[in-house]
């Protein structure tokens, strides 16, 4: 796989201390969708940019909704590819950046607004279903 990555923007020399601000890295580019495969470069390539953006002092790297598997699939795709919260490509991501000091997932969003005739048919609105568990609203 041939890297597709580059940097962009103004990097300061060091990252911002504590309380004073954050380094923030965002990947936004296409990628391989709807397929095994697909999700396993996908994670490959996460694993690449975070190893990137570590190296850069990134202190907040993030992906686009639906990055391993693709943005636009149907719901039999859905289907094959879906695995339980504590599955083995979470397991990838958690070994990267731990989501808790204890590498625990500290939140899984559910989307709730469709937007468009297309996500309508493809996706259904989260918590519809009694094994996804109840909502859990962030406090600020």
């Amino acid at each position: 796989m041939v890297p597709d990555h580059r940097l962009h923007g103004v990097v300061r020399p060091q990252p911002p201390a504590a309380g004073e601000g954050l380094r923030l890295g965002i990947r936004q580019g296409s990628g391989s969708a709807g397929t095994p495969e697909a999700v396993e470069e996908n994670l490959e390539r996460l694993e690449r940019l975070s190893e990137l953006a570590a190296g850069q002092g990134v202190q907040l790297l993030a992906f686009p909704e639906l990055y391993l598997t693709g943005y636009i699939v149907t719901p039999a795709v859905a289907r094959l590819l879906a695995e339980p919260v504590d599955g083995p490509s979470l397991g990838r991501v958690a070994a990267i950046a731990l989501f808790d000091r204890d590498g625990s997932l500290l939140r899984n969003y559910r989307k709730t607004h469709l937007w468009g005739p297309d996500e309508k048919r493809c996706w259904s609105a989260g918590y519809h279903h009694p094994e996804e568990g109840r909502p859990t609203r962030c406090s600020r």
